[in-house]
């Protein structure tokens, strides 16, 4: 029974009297008989097959409506998906063979349509979709899937490989930052009780990832154990990749000498902040005489910065004040000073006036202040890109018992954020249209089966017209 490969869940719901066996990751149930051999001995011969098992549904008997393919599909949303992600495809096909690149670009669509989606499940998604008749020698069975994510995790060639092209191809203005995911196993290696255990009250996960600020691009992504520190796993993350003549822009959990030495090496830069227990904050901020002053303008904000900076160990130090994230600041401080006064009182307001709207940097990056102001304030894009991981695509817990798993499944979050950003980027083109609106259009065009062609209904005007703008061709009759 040690190489019998059918999973013991599966052999549990076999209808007595009946063998079953793996196919392409579909399990097929089959009368048998025992007959006798020309030398007297008993074996097995294997009749004809009467239905399949699957986890959700248990044994579907032949002539069961289970067995049916659909002749009406989800259509409009997956090609809408389909035809602006093309490139991702094409990228793959780079790094992997058809096989594999197919399977993981359908996976990933699935998870990009559909948020993040158990495996278990996904066969469901892609039979009753337009993937199944775009892409119809993919194996997307459970089996299938589990070796896949499997091979992305522990054989890691290629993903590195393709990893290294995007950042070697980046504008090479890289964040890095952490993104924290419940789990929900015991058993998988890397959960463990972490920074954000009174939020989950469970263990987490974390994902690491490289995001260029420049691009809005997602780089390269591994996921660590739950307990570690950014500024500890940061250090095997940059040693996986050549990082050449890069400017860092990173976060305060990053901050050590040993790690501010790993970002300047091979001629890369850094801008990072200075929490506010730091000796080298403190001594920043005692005194809070700033002289200098330039104006800050983004598309929807303008305000003054002041600010001063001196030149320590190597590298410089900024302290800067936006004047008004400063009243903004002290507003809501005397706010709270009347509904909680042990916390917020006059006395601790006078202590830390100055300080209002303050950030501390430090950078060996030796350019404008005004420069190194704007290069990390366009650090919040990950943070965006993050949120789009957890309210988007509900990346928000983890059922992997197996480390490898875990970690193909973060190439394959990799996957789904560089479609997002080729998505968002062409459908900037349309004023008013979010990523929503356009899947809940696409998804009221269904594909209908008849004879030997497929025919779309449901295709409004206003749908036309976005999918014309956005270079979607779709007829109304197409066969495959």
């Amino acid at each position: 029974m040690g190489k019998y490969c059918v999973p013991k869940e599966i052999r549990d719901l076999k209808p007595k009297g009946k063998m079953v066996k793996a196919v392409n990751g579909q399990y097929y149930v089959y009368n048998y008989k025992n007959i006798k051999d020309e030398n007297g001995k008993w074996k097995v011969k294997m009749g004809e097959i009467v239905g399949k098992i699957t986890l959700e549904n248990g044994f579907i008997p032949n002539g069961s409506m289970a067995n049916d393919s659909p002749d009406i599909i989800e259509f409009g949303q997956y090609k809408i998906i389909l035809d602006l992600t093309k490139s991702i495809y094409d990228l793959l096909e780079k790094f992997f063979d058809k096989v594999d690149a197919m399977a993981i670009y359908n996976l990933a669509t699935i998870h990009f349509i559909n948020d993040f989606t158990f495996i278990k499940n996904v066969k469901s998604f892609y039979d009753m979709s337009y993937l199944s008749i775009k892409y119809p020698t993919v194996n997307m069975g459970y089996n299938s899937l589990c070796e896949l994510l499997t091979n992305l995790g522990c054989k890691t060639k290629r993903v590195r490989a393709l990893e290294q092209y995007l950042i070697d191809n980046s504008s090479k203005k890289i964040a890095i930052d952490g993104h924290d995911i419940k789990s929900y196993s015991n058993e998988n290696d890397l959960a463990s009780n972490g920074n954000k255990y009174q939020t989950f009250k469970s263990p987490q996960i974390n994902v690491l990832m490289a995001y260029d600020i420049e691009t809005k691009t997602p780089l390269a992504s591994k996921t660590y154990d739950g307990s570690m520190l950014d500024k500890t796993s940061v250090k095997d993350f940059l040693d996986l990749y050549a990082f050449k003549n890069t400017l860092f822009v990173i976060d305060a959990g990053f901050y050590s000498n040993d790690n501010l030495n790993l970002f300047s090496k091979n001629d890369c830069k850094y801008i990072i902040p200075l929490s506010r227990n730091l000796k080298e904050y403190k001594e920043a901020t005692a005194d809070m005489n700033l002289n200098e002053n330039f104006v800050y303008e983004t598309s929807n904000k303008r305000t003054v910065i002041e600010y001063k900076c001196y030149s320590t160990a190597n590298k410089k130090v900024y302290i800067f004040r936006d004047l008004n994230q400063s009243v903004l600041e002290k507003a809501d401080y005397i706010k709270n000073m009347a509904s909680l006064p042990d916390k917020y009182n006059q006395e601790k307001f006078n202590e830390i006036n100055d300080y209002f709207g303050t950030i501390v940097l430090t950078s060996n990056y030796d350019i404008k202040p005004e420069e190194i102001f704007k290069l990390y304030k366009q650090r919040w894009k990950i943070e965006t890109f993050f949120n789009y991981f957890k309210n988007g695509v509900q990346y928000n817990n983890i059922h992997f018992e197996d480390y490898y798993k875990t970690q193909g499944l973060s190439f394959i979050m990799l996957i789904v954020g560089l479609m997002y950003k080729e998505v968002m980027k062409q459908i900037e083109k349309i004023k008013g249209l979010s990523l929503n609106d356009l899947l809940l259009k696409g998804r009221f065009i269904k594909a209908s089966k008849r004879g030997d062609y497929w025919y779309l209904a449901n295709i409004k005007k206003d749908t036309k017209c976005i999918l014309d703008t956005l270079n979607i061709s779709i007829e109304s009759k197409f066969k495959f």
